[in-house]
Parts: structure tokens; sequence; C-alpha cells
């Protein structure tokens, strides 16, 4: 959807903030998985600019009970137990199949209705959300179709525990990053965090996630991921947290050879300065393939830093190394290296601006018999956008972003501009 997607705010919402109204669940398999802290990597990126881009971190629209700025802030608006909000938007994509030749540019025409039921006092903390939405494009009707945005949590608190479960569900058709053409599927995500404090300086986390891509189109390969983590936190000073941390993997991609990983490493937080804060996890991991698929050892890391400039202005960064498996190329995977930035200005109680930019390298290899060649693409995206709100409450949005993917193959090469304009109202 282009706006206003009914959905609660996952663990990583600050990282995710530079993604401003994306379908995103953290990373790619995102909640704060292994790999951690909201990385790019696009399920579904048409219309990419006002949900810009992605892997679904649960952070449009609604989180909780209150409205959110595209820019991931928290507007004063409280809903309440209940929610019902509608949004409407427009947008002009110069290419909507992301096609190598430049493709056919469309008007397409969103609305989407979205409800929420949450509880947010007491020991159990919860909400349930969703948004059906319906796109009708101007020239290319085959493609009009019917979305949708399920999602839930539940959160408690302990003497000296705290449990969480993210679950949600999204439904939707469009171009991929990775792929031309219309791609339709739905992807199935949960999440489940405990977190146990020991001592006064002392912690212990378990992450488990589950994630499950299934695609409507034949030349895809439907994914599924299970990664289980455990880590160890200590408080070696008031600004320093460092601890260790072991993580399982699997991956089960269907016509392409299945993954086991297992990986070491150390995470930490750094408390800079009273504006400037450093996250990150740095570690090796051994991954292995089924079949005839060399085994690999390889460095991961996810480093992020956030910077409140002002009471208004902030800024944020990450970087980011990992494995993926493709679910287009034929027994590959590819390692994924990137960057991103972000910025945000609340210019007035009524008037916030955004700017994000993302760069990843994504080196392929093969993981089988049949792969074709080793080849690499270098991908860049910037979305400049705001949102503006009326005093009768209506919430205009708008917004203007740029892609483009550059590779040794032709036939992966695009770029487009995507323009947005919407509104959204909630009651």
């Amino acid at each position: 959807m282009v706006i206003g997607t009914l959905i609660v705010s996952a663990a990583n919402v600050t990282i995710a903030q530079d993604l401003a109204g994306t379908y995103s669940l953290g990373d790619e398999y995102g909640l704060g998985d292994a790999y951690g802290l909201g990385s790019v990597y696009d399920l579904f990126t048409r219309p990419d600019v006002a949900r810009a881009s992605a892997d679904l971190d649960l952070s449009n629209s609604y989180a909780g009970s209150q409205w959110v700025d595209p820019d991931g802030s928290f507007t004063d608006t409280a809903i309440g137990m209940f929610g019902f909000g509608l949004s409407v938007s427009t947008e002009y994509n110069t290419n909507i199949f992301l096609d190598d030749k430049g493709g056919s540019g469309d008007w397409i025409l969103n609305a989407a209705v979205h409800f929420s039921l949450s509880n947010d006092t007491g020991v159990n903390k919860w909400s349930v959300n969703y948004a059906p939405n319906f796109d009708s494009y101007m020239n290319n009707s085959d493609q009009d179709g019917v979305g949708h945005s399920l999602s839930g949590r539940y959160s408690r608190e302990f003497a000296k525990s705290t449990l969480g479960v993210n679950l949600a569900y999204i439904h939707d058709r469009g171009s991929d990053r990775f792929a031309a053409g219309n791609i339709e599927g739905g992807r199935t995500k949960l999440g489940v965090n405990y977190n146990r404090i020991l001592t006064g300086k002392t912690s212990m986390n378990f992450n488990f996630d589950t994630d499950l891509d299934a695609f409507t189109n034949t030349d895809f390969f439907d994914r599924k991921r299970y990664n289980a983590r455990l880590s160890a936190h200590y408080q070696m000073t008031g600004k320093i947290t460092v601890g260790p941390y072991v993580s399982l993997e699997h991956v089960d991609v269907d016509e392409n050879p299945n993954h086991d990983a297992w990986s070491l490493g150390v995470s930490s937080s750094y408390q800079a300065f009273q504006k400037t804060a450093f996250t990150g996890t740095i570690g090796a991991e051994y991954r292995e393939f089924e079949g005839d698929g060399d085994s690999v050892n390889n460095p991961i890391f996810e480093l992020a830093a956030t910077h409140s400039y002002s009471a208004k202005t902030s800024f944020n960064a990450t970087i980011y190394h990992r494995i993926r498996a493709s679910y287009v190329a034929v027994d590959e995977s590819f390692e994924a290296t990137g960057l991103r930035l972000g910025a945000s200005h609340r210019w007035s109680d009524q008037l916030n601006i955004f700017l994000n930019a993302n760069y990843e390298y994504d080196d392929y290899f093969a993981v089988g018999d049949e792969a074709t060649s080793g080849y690499s693409v270098n991908y860049f995206q910037v979305n400049l956008g705001g949102s503006y709100r009326l005093n009768n409450g209506v919430r205009l949005v708008s917004s203007l972003g740029y892609r483009t993917n550059i590779s040794d193959e032709d036939y992966l090469e695009y770029d487009n501009f995507v323009w947005s304009l919407g509104a959204a109202y909630a009651f």
C-alpha cells in the first residue's frame, strides 16, 4: 500500500525509521533476528516511495494506538482501544515492472481501510491490526488488485523478565527489486523475544524468528527461514553494554539447496554522548548448503548509529554484511553488503519531513550445479518526503523517490522514479 498501513511498532523502530512508510519487518527477515536492525531487502516494491523499500518492519501508520508519521515519529493523536481510519493516494511510477528496457509508466490510485484493536495498559499489552488496500492502474488495469495487511503483537512484563510476540501477514502484488515483472505472493512472519535480567548488570535474551515467503508466480521459489539466537549482556559502565551471542539458522528454498548456518559473535551498545548512540553485532558465520554446494565461512555484522541533533531533528546510519538465499536465481545465493542513511525533521507541530538513502552491493555465488555464473549488483535508492497535518486531523503525505540497479548482467538493470501524494484520516 501507499500510505497509512495499519500496523504495530516492532522492536527495531529506531532503525526502521530510515524506510518511512514501508512494509518492513526489521531486516529482510526482520523483527530483530540475528542479522539485526532493519536492512533493506525488498519483498514488493510497487508502490515503493510512500512505502519505500522493504522488508517489512511494522512501523507504518498505527503503532499501538498512535498514528505514525512517514518519518516514523509518533503524533499526539491517540486512537484508543479501537481505531478506524481511511487513506487514499495517487502515485506516478515511471517503471512499474522495474524492467531493464524502461518498462511502462503508469498512474496508480490506492485506497485503504484501517482497523485497529489494542490494549496498552496493564500487564498484558496487545494489538491487532488489519488493512485491506485497493490498487487501480490507469493504463494497466490487469494489474488492479486487492492487498491485505494483518498484524498483531503481544507483550508481558514479569518481575525480572519480558516476553514479546509479533505476528504479521501481508499479501500483495507488484514489482520486485530482484526480478522484473509482476510478482504476487504473501509473507508470514512470527517473532518471539524473551529477555531475563540475571543480576543488576547482566541479562540473557532469546529470540526466535520464522519467515515464510510464498509466491503465486511459478518462476519464484518459496522460502522458509527459521532463526534462533541466544545472547548475554553485561553492563560494563553506565554507557557500555557488551556480550556474546550464538545463532542457529535453517533456510528451506524450493528448487534450490537448503541452508544450515550457525554463527558466534559479540553484540554491544554504547551511549557515546547524551544524543548519540551506537549499537551493533559483529560475528563469524559457518554456512553449509544441501547437495554439492561448498560451505562458506563468512564475517557478518550490523552496526548502527543514531544522533538526535535536536528535539526536532534526528539522523541514523547502518552498515551491514550477511548471506541471503536467492528466490529468483537457480542454485545461487549472495553476499549482501549495504549502507543506509536516514534523517527526519519536525518542522512544526504539523509538518514533518524525512530523507533516506540506501546502497547495497550483492555478490552472487553458486550453491549448486545449475548456477549460471557469478555476477554482482549495485543497488541505490533515495527517498524524500513529508507529511502535513491539517487542523481537521487529515494528514497529507507526499514523497519522491529514485532507485537504480546496476549490474554486469544487463537484464538485471533498471531505474525508476516514483512520486506519490496521499491523505489519511484516523477517526
